[in-house]
């Protein structure tokens, strides 16, 4: 699970996807992610982060492929508009990989907590 979001700023955080000592390890330099957040046991995606263009703005960057380290930016407008009057929810995702030369695969789940409101 990914740290806590508030919707009232931007959601900026890295995280390292798996662990090198695992079979399988994968070097995500070059990779392209996906990833399409929905309420838990929703069908409806709310919205979808695709690669943060030049490395910048809202969406997904590898940070260093051969480490796995990968970035999230969520401005808070997305945050903010999405329609929900819990005011503390939960989001999915599933976190999509494609190689350079190879089919899109499932790097794994992503889960994040919404908590509406100013922060503190």
């Amino acid at each position: 699970m990914l740290p806590d979001a508030r919707e009232s700023c931007d959601y900026v955080q890295s995280l390292t996807y798996g662990d090198a000592s695992l079979d399988g390890h994968v070097d995500l330099t070059g990779y392209t992610l996906k990833a399409s957040f929905y309420h838990a046991n929703v069908a409806t995606v709310d919205f979808t982060l695709d690669m943060a263009p030049g490395g910048a703005g809202e969406g997904l960057t590898i940070l260093d492929g051969p480490s796995r380290l990968i970035g999230i930016r969520i401005l808070a407008a997305t945050l903010s508009g999405i329609d929900d009057t819990t005011g503390d929810f939960i989001l999915q995702a599933d976190l999509l990989a494609t190689p350079p030369a190879g089919e899109r695969f499932l790097l794994g789940d992503l889960t994040l907590r919404v908590i509406k409101g100013p922060t503190t």
